[in-house]
């Protein structure tokens, strides 16, 4: 190895690294590629060797803005005893179960 790679992105030069450990980031559109490493196996005779790296780039999901502009909720009371729920269209007093409504 002559000391250098060669990185090709859907066999176009995307760059070269010149330093152990032999790396490179790659930035791609959303579907398949290809990324192949290559280098120099003999310079005397310029002969090569190559890896090929199949990989499919996904559209990434929205990052959800949560709680973001939302109002923070009442603080609860310990000593409250009631609660409500909904129910056929209206509010239930759990507190008041078993009295008419």
């Amino acid at each position: 190895m002559t000391g250098e790679v060669t990185w090709l992105l859907d066999d176009a030069y995307a760059g070269k690294d010149t330093a152990a450990p032999y790396q490179w980031t790659v930035t791609a559109t959303t579907g398949s590629h290809k990324l192949k490493a290559r280098w120099v196996t003999d310079a005397s005779t310029g002969a090569t060797a190559s890896v090929t790296a199949d990989f499919t780039v996904t559209a990434s999901p929205p990052t959800p803005s949560v709680g973001r502009g939302l109002p923070s909720p009442p603080p609860r009371r310990p000593d409250h005893h009631r609660a409500s729920r909904p129910h056929a269209g209206r509010l239930i007093d759990i507190g008041a179960m078993g009295r008419n409504p």
